[in-house]
């Protein structure tokens, strides 16, 4: 049994992450870390922000592998919408390197926010599943 912290961490760090990288868009500093995925720590407002938009992906991999490891020993459902919420994840961070090496393509920033979207619903379908569901 996934507990209900376990299993809704990954959709707040999500929903978290999303809101960080909005504001990080809203204040233009989208490209204050021009390269990726390295940033140069400096003491500037911008690139603290950006460089915490990413650093906070850590925080997201963190809840996700919490929630992905009971998720595969459970198997069936979870093990399908875990397995698929990681494959977005991954392609999501490989969309916002691109978005940032690419000097912020609309269209890329736009896949990114609606990768990043799709994430957050595939991992709120399984934290439904893990709390209401039960198992397989």
């Amino acid at each position: 049994m996934v507990g209900v912290l376990r299993a809704v961490a990954p959709v707040v760090s999500v929903i978290a992450m999303n809101s960080i990288g909005s504001y990080v868009s809203a204040r233009g500093a989208g490209l204050a870390c021009p390269d990726w995925p390295l940033c140069p720590l400096v003491m500037d407002e911008l690139v603290l922000l950006e460089f915490a938009h990413r650093a906070f992906a850590l925080v997201v991999l963190v809840a996700v592998v919490a929630v992905l490891i009971p998720s595969m020993r459970i198997g069936g459902t979870a093990r399908k919408l875990a397995v698929t919420g990681v494959i977005l994840l991954v392609v999501q961070i490989a969309i916002g390197g691109a978005m940032v090496l690419s000097a912020l393509r609309p269209e890329l920033v736009a896949l990114h926010m609606a990768s990043a979207s799709s994430v957050l619903a595939v991992f709120a379908m399984l934290a439904a599943h893990l709390i209401f569901g039960g198992r397989g």
